[in-house]
C-alpha cells in the first residue's frame, strides 16, 4: 500500500531509477562507508518529503542507510545523543530491500554500520531486519567483476566465521552450512555469469546473513575494518585478507560434516586470484591493532595475537 516510497540507492543506480520513477524521492548521497551525517541527510528529506515506505536498492552500504533512516524516523533530531543510540520509538513504515550484489547478507540482519567522527558504529536492532526482501539475480549481471568477488568472499567469510562463533546455535551452524553447499556448488558458474549459479548465491549470501544474526563475526571481521578505510580496499576483499592469515596463523577447526572450511576457502581464493598481500609500516600497524573490534574478537574460539596476524598479511600472499 505504499504511495510515496522513498528510495535509497547506489548512486550508479540513480539516473535509472528516476527515470522510470519520476515522481519517487531519491536519496543516494552516501559514500561506501556511509557516515552518520549523510545518513541524516537522507532522514531529514524523508521527513521533508513526507514518504511513507523506505525501499533500498544497491549493496550492504546502501542497505545499512535505509535501515537506520528508519530506525531515527521517530528519533529527537535536536538531541545531541546521535539518533541511532537513542531509545527506539515504533515506526509503521516498511522497509522493502533490493539487494544488487550478493555478499553482505544485510538484507538479512539486524545489523548496520556507519560512521561517526571517523569511527566505525555497529548499530543492532531487530526493526533493522528488512520487512520484506526481493533477490533478483538480474541484478547482479552487471556488477563489476571484481566487486561480484569481493562481495561473494565477504559471504562466504560470515560462514566460516559463524561456525566459529562463541555465539553460534544450531540454527546459525545449519544456516551457515547451507550457504557454504551453495558457494562450493555456484561460485564458477557465479563468475561466469551463469543465471541459475547466481541466484544460488545471492541465496548463499542471503543464509550468510542469516547465520550472523545469530552468531556474529569473529576475528577477520574484526580486523578488517580499518584495513578497508586505511588502504582503500573493499571490505570484502579486506575480510578475505584477515580471513587469509587467520588460517595460516591459528589452529582452527576446518571440518564441519562434509565441508572443509579451509579448503573451500583456498579452492576459491585460488579460483578469485584476489591478493592477500598488504605492506604495513609500524605507525599503521599500531594503528591496525587499536581499531580491532573487541565484540567480534572475543566471538572467536580462543584469544588470538593480532599483532601476528597483521604482521603475516604484510610478508605473505599465499593461502
Amino acid at each position: 500500500n505504499a504511495e510515496k516510497p522513498f528510495i535509497v540507492v547506489d548512486s550508479f543506480l540513480k539516473k535509472e531509477i528516476t527515470k522510470k520513477l519520476k515522481e519517487a524521492v531519491v536519496f543516494s548521497s552516501f559514500t561506501p562507508n556511509p557516515k552518520y551525517k549523510e545518513m541524516l541527510e537522507g532522514l531529514k528529506l524523508f521527513k521533508e518529503s513526507g514518504c511513507d515506505s523506505i525501499i533500498s536498492i544497491g549493496g550492504g552500504s546502501c542497505i545499512d542507510v535505509a535501515k537506520v533512516i528508519r530506525l531515527s524516523i521517530n528519533a529527537d533530531l535536536n538531541n545531541d545523543i546521535p539518533t541511532f543510540k537513542q531509545e527506539y520509538k515504533y515506526t509503521d513504515i516498511k522497509h522493502i530491500c533490493i539487494p544488487t550484489t550478493s555478499g553482505t547478507g544485510s538484507e538479512s540482519t539486524k545489523h548496520a554500520v556507519l560512521y561517526l567522527d571517523g569511527a566505525k558504529q555497529s548499530i543492532a536492532n531487530p526493526v533493522n531486519i528488512p520487512d520484506y526482501v526481493i533477490l533478483c539475480p538480474k541484478l547482479i549481471m552487471s556488477v563489476p567483476e571484481y566487486q561480484k568477488k569481493a562481495t561473494m568472499m565477504d559471504a562466504l567469510c560470515q560462514c566460516i566465521e559463524s561456525l566459529w562463533s562463541r555465539k553460534a546455535t544450531k540454527e546459525s551452524k545449519k544456516y551457515a552450512k547451507i550457504g557454504l553447499r551453495l558457494f562450493k556448488e555456484n561460485y564458477k558458474g557465479y563468475l561466469n555469469l551463469d543465471k541459475d549459479a547466481i541466484k544460488n548465491v545471492q541465496i548463499a549470501a542471503n543464509y550468510s546473513g542469516k547465520a550472523i544474526n545469530i552468531s556474529e563475526t569473529t576475528a577477520a571481521h574484526a580486523m578488517s575494518y580499518k584495513i578497508t578505510s586505511l588502504y582503500n580496499i573493499p571490505h570484502g576483499h579486506a575480510v578475505t585478507i584477515c580471513m587469509n592469515s587467520i588460517f595460516n596463523n591459528c589452529k582452527v577447526k576446518t571440518k564441519y560434516n562434509d565441508i572443509d572450511v579451509k579448503e573451500l576457502f583456498c579452492e576459491i581464493l585460488d579460483y578469485f586470484k584476489l591478493d592477500t598481500y598488504v605492506e604495513i609500516s609500524k605507525d599503521e600497524l599500531k594503528i591496525l591493532i587499536d581499531s580491532v573490534n573487541p565484540s567480534r574478537l572475543h566471538n572467536f574460539p580462543f584469544d588470538i595475537c593480532v599483532r601476528n596476524c597483521y604482521l603475516f598479511i604484510s610478508s605473505a600472499n599465499k593461502c
